[in-house]
């Protein structure tokens, strides 16, 4: 078990059931949605070398006593048990105590050995590290205040920083699921032979997703001589991969190589996410918020189909980046890409040059669709409460004052000014002339006169177009909802139908899935409120 990777650079090849050689260094990672044959086909893949295999289904429970037996001994049952996880994915593994004895005998050996030449009389060099001497040492980075030490067959962990009645140490037995994890994948890395190439199926399993990327680093690190195969449908795991080689799993064409674009690591997650969805959809929504927003909510009850799927990612600009990324790379084939943002403080002409497949709401914000009198008007209905729709209406209205329409003149501005600005700051980039130059010509760049836009016009612009929208006869609701947010009308359908905000937000969302027969009727009632506003 014992191993050196100081001269080894080149890693072993892996070879794909189609034939197809992956020659580079750096991990493989294969990834695919539940059921899609990733730890099947992951089986099928060859090396140069015989190829190891972490199972998923690994037993990490230790003995509280391990038992001693001669090293060959521990060596040839670690074997066995590793060659069981090879030939039966499917079976838990039993091979935890049987690898520590066997890295405690070589640890054993190794301090014989330099006492037998010490007493000899001759002062020997320091043996390199043992296996175990290298696990202990990443454990103790991995764990600060906790140490890893082995006493009469008997691993232990030393609690340094331990406080109140925490015990100052405690067997291995009684190790977290993730201390026994880490320990159980150092050994089998750590303690692997030289080249080695590791199969390990599902290794962010009982790590926290932090502990996760940082423990693999520090294999990789330690190890660069391994040729590492990540199994996993671990997006965050897989997009945390540096010089990887990605494979996408399909339960009909096996393992597929596929390549992200080199200025999209920071989508990598998404994309990765998007491409294992493709074996069973044919439209992928991206919007914005996280998977518990009221984006995502109502999205994915409005596209309630087996062949879509609404994926929430943070920001305007990720959906924008999202869409444009995975629409113009070869990562997915047969799926329908689209986008849906909020209009929130844009001007008409910014949200028309959006990325193809991007489409804003027609309202100003998702917070807006709630509030729609149509759509309280059905719920009313539903619920058999009265509802002057008129009243609500003026409501609506009313609730916007005098300080709130001041506050979107300024930020519709802001976002005019601060595009027409970095105009004028990036003309700074193309100039060639000497630094000293070009600082003594920034007044004349920044002089208003010679702008092709003037920022008090824009002001009074914003201004007119504000004030109009309240002043008009008869009032434009949708046009005044373009513009005016929507959170703080989120509290009036509620207080109309004399219910809590929650019930209100739970009984759309579940009539607009239409899941429930008892709400079908109100779904259908909903859909024709909401679909004005919708972009498709």
């Amino acid at each position: 078990m014992q191993s050196s990777s100081e001269d080894v650079v080149q890693q072993h090849l892996v070879r794909l059931p189609n034939g197809i050689e992956i020659t580079e260094n750096g991990p493989v990672v294969i990834v695919g949605p539940n059921g899609s044959g990733k730890s099947r086909r992951s089986r099928e893949i060859t090396s140069t070398v015989h190829i190891e295999v972490v199972s998923a289904l690994r037993n990490t429970k230790i003995s509280p006593q391990l038992q001693p037996m001669a090293l060959q001994q521990a060596k040839a049952n670690f074997q066995s048990q590793r060659e069981t996880a090879r030939t039966q994915p499917y079976e838990l593994t039993n091979d935890f105590d049987y690898m520590l004895t066997a890295l405690i005998g070589e640890a054993a050996e190794s301090s014989l050995e330099f006492l037998r030449i010490a007493r000899s009389g001759v002062m020997p060099h320091l043996p390199p590290l043992t296996s175990l001497e290298k696990i202990q040492t990443l454990w103790h980075d991995l764990f600060p205040g906790r140490e890893l030490r082995f006493r009469d067959y008997m691993p232990m962990v030393i609690n340094t920083v331990a406080v109140g009645d925490e015990p100052a140490e405690y067997s291995a037995w009684q190790m977290s699921d993730g201390e026994k994890a880490a320990l159980y994948l150092a050994g089998r890395t750590l303690g692997a032979d030289l080249g080695a190439v590791i199969l390990v199926d599902e290794p962010e399993t009982h790590f926290h997703s932090l502990l996760a990327v940082q423990f693999w680093d520090a294999i990789e690190n330690a190890r660069p001589d391994l040729r590492l195969i990540y199994v996993t449908h671990d997006m965050t795991f897989a997009a945390s991969r540096q010089a990887v080689n990605y494979l996408l799993a399909n339960p009909k064409e096996g393992l597929t190589p596929i390549e992200l674009a080199a200025d999209s690591s920071d989508l990598a997650a998404i994309l990765l996410g998007t491409a294992t969805l493709s074996f069973y959809a044919t439209h992928v929504i991206f919007c914005e918020g996280d998977s518990d927003a009221l984006d995502a909510r109502l999205y994915k009850a409005w596209f309630n189909t087996k062949e879509t799927v609404v994926h929430a990612v943070g920001s305007c600009d990720m959906v924008l980046r999202s869409v444009s990324a995975l629409s113009s790379s070869k990562l997915v084939q047969n799926l329908t890409v689209k986008g849906i943002t909020d209009r929130d403080f844009h001007s008409e002409a910014h949200l028309n040059s959006l990325v193809a497949g991007v489409l804003p709401l027609k309202v100003h914000e998702v917070e807006t669709l709630y509030c729609l009198p149509g759509v309280v008007a059905a719920v009313a209905k539903h619920l058999g409460v009265k509802f002057d729709r008129p009243a609500y209406e003026q409501k609506v209205i009313s609730t916007f004052t005098d300080g709130d329409r001041h506050k979107v003149v300024l930020e519709r501005w802001k976002v005019l000014i601060d595009a027409a600005l970095t105009g004028v700051v990036s003309s700074v980039s193309t100039k060639t002339a000497s630094l000293q130059a070009i600082a003594g010509s920034i007044p004349a760049i920044f002089d208003q006169s010679k702008w092709s836009f003037s920022p008090q016009a824009l002001m009074a612009d914003e201004k007119t177009k504000v004030e109009s929208l309240f002043q008009s006869k008869p009032l434009d609701l949708d046009e005044l909802l373009k513009v005016m947010p929507g959170k703080q009308l989120r509290g009036l359908p509620a207080g109309a139908l004399g219910i809590s905000p929650k019930t209100y937000d739970n009984l759309l969302i579940n009539a607009i899935g239409g899941e429930d027969p008892k709400l079908v009727e109100l779904g259908a009632e909903l859909r024709v409120a909401l679909k004005p506003y919708m972009p498709f």
